[in-house]
């Protein structure tokens, strides 16, 4: 039987980019799908945390912030939707209120335990 070799660093990061990001601008995942979204989230995780250069950690940030990954929830109708990370607000009370009932204010859902 023929072993596998263990991914490369720059080959997770090029999956995440290559393969993974797309599905997440086909809509192919579901809010509601709580198992696949953290799957996704592990493997962005791994990406993160390969032994890769600072020059790769931007580009994968370059790549993350125009891709509506992060799952988020409306202020006022509270509808779960990916956002892009520069779209949503972590929630907290002083920012809950202030935003209270305004529709297309976002903030990270943080139900899901690894958002």
């Amino acid at each position: 039987m023929k072993k596998h070799a263990p991914k490369q660093s720059d080959d997770v990061v090029d999956d995440v980019i290559n393969n993974l990001l797309p599905r997440f601008c086909a809509n192919e995942f579901s809010p509601s799908d709580t198992v696949a979204y953290a799957a996704a989230l592990s493997r962005i995780y791994e990406a993160f945390g390969a032994n890769i250069s600072i020059e790769r950690k931007l580009q994968l940030v370059e790549e993350l912030n125009e891709i509506p990954f992060v799952l988020t929830s409306d202020a006022q109708s509270g509808k779960l939707e990916f956002n892009r990370p520069y779209h949503a607000y972590i929630p907290n009370e002083p920012l809950r209120s202030l935003f209270a009932g305004i529709s297309k204010v976002c903030f990270v859902d943080m139900t899901r335990g690894d958002s």
